[in-house]
């Protein structure tokens, strides 16, 4: 997961939906962002182990978010 924001707020991030079980990165230049063409905070692009998008849209506040990807890391 990429947040376009300080590693802090992404630790916090982190902690308050749960989904420390897979890579998480703050993204304050924006890098991930532009290339997958994120254009708000509460679009979410989900990639498989092989970059293939499994998700792409809104969960607001990461509600939801541990759902779509606990399947994914096993």
């Amino acid at each position: 997961m990429a947040g376009l924001d300080t590693t802090q707020a992404m630790k916090d991030f982190v902690t308050d939906t749960g989904v420390g079980t897979f890579p998480n990165l703050a993204d304050e230049a924006g890098d991930i962002w532009k290339k997958f063409e994120t254009t708000q905070p509460s679009v979410y692009v989900i990639l498989d182990k092989d970059g293939k998008t499994v998700f792409t849209g809104s969960l607001p506040a990461g509600k939801g978010l541990a759902d779509e990807v606990s399947p994914l890391v096993g």
